[in-house]
């Protein structure tokens, strides 16, 4: 699949392109050696079965459809072309972007967009702007090496001035997490607030001279978390392309890459995937839409970008607009408030949700768009 010129666009993956992707599922080779691993090793073998054979019947035309029903637009940002997708609501009470994180795309946000957009409670509408970042699906490759947080911060701030918004509401984590203080750092009267769920990125806690004893248990587990959990990260900070040739080629390990993180990062140990539920979807939604642009590689590549390029965070950066938290069960992003706080010095809110995990805007989006409101009603 081509990406189209800058401008307003509909999503319509060729019918060849489609039927290329049944064929090679049908035609995977599956290692033989792997049956009773489980999930010790990585992705397991029976589970990655049960999703390539969902994901061989999975209806995508029914997922164009329901994009239509919104506009698309790619907006030429300089040095690069971003995609948005924006959910209209009527009389809108301001307007909110929204940031996906790794390894999803804006497929991840559409739930979360409409609950925003039309709210079924009679609460606040905004108007909803989820956003590819740069390559990530419908966004023009990174580059090289792939721009930084910074970099990024700059393209979705022309973003804005393309799509003619003036002040926004931000909703990000993860990878989008750094860009969207940059934001704030960079044009602080166009950001009314920032919602996010991992209020530990990005931190400035390392450079401190002095942490607090929550502060050195929650650094010290994340380094434990990085040794047992971030293997990814090491190849994807050094050598991002060795890995990108095999995910461009194979459905079938394209989808043991994602499925992995997003497993993982959802359920406790030993807990059951829950194949009917809302993230399946939207998993083979997020395959399809990686596969049928061959974005891997560029989205990979966002993370050797981020820790080459760049202006690192200073200790006296601080964050001063309204933030919100909202907090899942994953530890990994359960930093302590001092920490948030010695970046983010207006947090309004702070919540621990009790349940779901790193993709809860997939997960459980009525939470989430709950929790932006309450954060947001206020202000």
């Amino acid at each position: 699949m081509d990406l189209p010129p800058p401008g307003r666009f509909q999503i319509r993956v060729p019918d060849e392109d489609l039927a290329e992707l049944r064929a090679r599922l049908a035609a995977t080779r599956w290692p033989t050696d792997a049956a009773d691993a489980g999930w010790r090793y990585g992705t397991g073998l029976a589970d990655l079965q049960r999703l390539t054979a969902l994901w061989h019947t999975h209806d995508w035309r029914a997922t164009e459809a329901r994009l239509a029903r919104h506009e698309h637009i790619r907006v030429d940002c300089g040095s690069h072309v971003l995609h948005a997708m924006r959910v209209g609501a009527e009389n809108p009470a301001g307007t909110i972007l929204l940031l996906h994180g790794w390894p999803s795309s804006f497929l991840e946000m559409i739930d979360l967009a409409e609950l925003l957009a039309f709210p079924r409670d009679g609460g606040a509408a905004y108007d909803a702007v989820a956003v590819s970042l740069p390559g990530y699906g419908l966004s023009d490759p990174p580059g090289i090496p792939g721009p930084s947080s910074y970099d990024t911060a700059v393209l979705l701030l022309r973003l804005l001035d393309g799509l003619n918004l003036e002040q926004v509401w931000v909703h990000g984590y993860d990878v989008a997490a750094g860009s969207a203080a940059r934001m704030v750092l960079l044009a602080p009267e166009r950001i009314l607030g920032y919602h996010t769920t991992e209020p530990g990125i990005p931190s400035v806690a390392r450079l401190a001279e002095e942490l607090t004893e929550p502060e050195r248990a929650y650094l010290a587990y994340g380094d434990e978390w990085e040794a047992d959990e971030g293997g990814y990260l090491a190849i994807l900070g050094t050598r991002p392309h060795t890995l990108a040739y095999g995910l461009t080629d194979s459905p079938a390990g394209l989808a043991a890459w994602l499925f992995e993180k997003w497993h993982n990062w959802t359920l406790a140990p030993g807990a059951e995937w829950d194949w009917d539920g809302p993230l399946t979807r939207t998993l083979l939604d997020t395959l399809t839409l990686y596969w049928v642009t061959g974005c891997v590689a560029g989205a990979n590549r966002d993370f050797h970008g981020r820790d080459r390029n760049g202006v690192p965070f200073r200790t006296t950066d601080r964050v001063t607009c309204p933030v919100g938290v909202t907090l899942t069960t994953q530890l990994i992003e359960h930093a302590p408030r001092a920490l948030a706080e010695r970046l983010f010095t207006n947090i309004r809110t702070w919540a621990e949700l009790g349940r779901c995990g790193h993709f809860v805007t997939a997960e459980a989006p009525q939470l989430i768009a709950a929790r932006i409101r309450t954060f947001t009603g206020p202000l």
